[in-house]
């Protein structure tokens, strides 16, 4: 198996900038039927949010998603 990393990625990631909601993030990922999404502040990477952190880090805590940047 040598294939390079640009011929296993995903073409055209779905990102979000930091500034929106949690409740954002979790539209997209079910309109575009994704599980993570890459955060961006203007051009520069800020993280990887995924259906997980949402479940774990938000809902499970009764958190508010539709607040939580």
């Amino acid at each position: 198996m040598n294939d390079d990393i640009r011929d296993v990625m995903t073409p055209s990631p779905h990102t979000i900038q930091s500034s929106e909601s949690v409740m954002d993030a979790a539209q997209l990922m079910r309109k575009s039927d994704i599980g993570d999404v890459i955060v961006v502040e203007g051009n520069r990477l800020f993280g990887i949010l995924t259906d997980r952190d949402i479940v774990v880090r938000v809902l499970a805590e009764g958190r508010d998603p539709g607040s939580r940047p």
